[in-house]
């Protein structure tokens, strides 16, 4: 098979996989540049609280295992920060990415002794407006308020299109609140990430960080009504401390959850056969709290993937549930695990072609799956052909 029709057929491939719960990436910093550019499509960056064009620094090394991240380096008693995402510092154009996502998610990692708050400590502000109406407006403010502990790993947030709170209001929010003018996503124009101040009790500057911003489409039904926010963040050992909010934060409902995890993605239809969590059978409102349920927990998975469900409990409530998956650390990445989860499927595939597409870089222990110490597109049709059938081995030369 020759080159072109071998591009051709990974072309189509890609085409077809790339289905609408398929995360888009908006930044994931491996160019070395603050920008979205060719991974993104488009020529946004994030920036400092202050300054049109003060792009924040890459730092190194990325959550889990990528290369890059962004530093927000505060200043000695001013607030914690807060980070805009400008699509085009220009205009307030519409974001993309967002477009047919109803979910979006990124890795936050706050420094070790960075406090929790009473309620949050963490939340993303968004903007969104009519995206049929021709506009120069930010749009309607919203925002979604995450608690998040300092650790000396990464955090994975999760915003679903529930917001709890609208700025100038004290109406509670609706799910898909901007519907049915638009679908909330769709009208995004700009958002920012806000780590409150006061929270961290060391003197001086000290510095957070954000990596692996990302929409995607959540096509299973999941209950966004009494759950949001979700987090989860990792401190070693099998030890996972997740997060999350009620309905508003306006009112709150008083329910009970339960927390339940498997080493494999959990569904509605297999939800009772995760495990429930020690010490998460009955979960409720932080004491002092507003609307923060928080679940401290160690589990036997060390490595791989640690997939999380949070379902209300209230009798005759929401039976759904709503999901978390945390790709623990692992030093014994596998050849051809590109997204570092323990699987090698179409997401791998995706990702590797990225990287290839755009010249970054990445192991030959992982990447150079036919081992002819390149990393071109004979590594792409090579990690196909495995996916398609597993018995044929990759190459990687170590």
């Amino acid at each position: 098979m020759n080159h072109l029709l071998t591009t051709l057929l990974i072309l189509t491939l890609f085409t077809s996989i790339t289905t609408a719960d398929t995360p888009t990436m908006l930044c994931d910093f491996e160019t070395g540049i603050n920008t979205n550019g060719p991974i993104g499509g488009g020529t946004g960056f994030f920036r400092h609280q202050s300054g049109i064009e003060n792009h924040l620094p890459i730092a190194i090394p990325g959550a889990n295992t990528t290369n890059y991240c962004v530093e927000y380096e505060t200043q000695e008693n001013s607030e914690a920060g807060l980070s805009f995402y400008i699509d085009n510092p220009e205009t307030r154009t519409l974001i993309e990415e967002a477009n047919g996502a109803n979910r979006f998610r990124a890795w936050i990692k706050l420094p070790v002794g960075c406090e929790q708050g009473h309620d949050w400590n963490f939340h993303i502000g968004t903007y969104t407006r009519d995206p049929t109406i021709p506009s120069n407006i930010q749009g309607t403010h919203y925002y979604h308020v995450f608690n998040i502990p300092g650790s000396d790993y990464w955090t994975r947030i999760i915003a679903n299109n529930h917001p709890q709170h609208l700025t100038g209001s004290k109406i509670t929010p609706e799910v898909n609140p901007t519907s049915p003018g638009w679908d909330y996503y769709d009208g995004f124009t700009r958002f920012y990430f806000h780590c409150s101040g006061g929270t961290y009790p060391t003197p001086g500057t000290w510095s957070w960080f954000i990596d692996e911003v990302e929409f995607y489409n959540e096509t299973e039904t999941e209950n966004a009504e009494t759950i949001t926010s979700l987090s989860c963040s990792y401190f070693g050992n099998g030890h996972f401390q997740l997060n999350w909010h009620g309905n508003s934060q306006y009112n709150h409902n008083n329910h009970h959850y339960e927390v339940r995890y498997s080493a494999s993605p959990i569904t509605n239809a297999n939800y009772d056969s995760a495990t429930i969590a020690p010490g998460c059978s009955d979960i409720s409102r932080v004491p002092g709290a507003y609307n923060w349920m928080s679940a401290n927990t160690t589990i036997p998975i060390t490595s791989g993937t640690a997939y999380f469900a949070v379902k209300d409990t209230e009798p005759g409530y929401n039976n759904n549930h709503a999901k978390i998956d945390y790709p623990t650390p692992n030093n014994n990445q596998i050849c051809g695990d590109i997204n570092n989860d323990n699987n090698i499927n179409s997401l791998d595939l995706i990702k590797l072609l990225n990287i290839i597409v755009t010249g970054q870089t990445i192991s030959p222990c992982i990447g150079d799956t036919d081992g002819n110490q390149e990393l071109n597109i004979l590594d792409v049709r090579r990690l196909i052909i495995h996916i398609n059938n597993p018995t044929t081995p990759l190459g990687c030369p170590c």
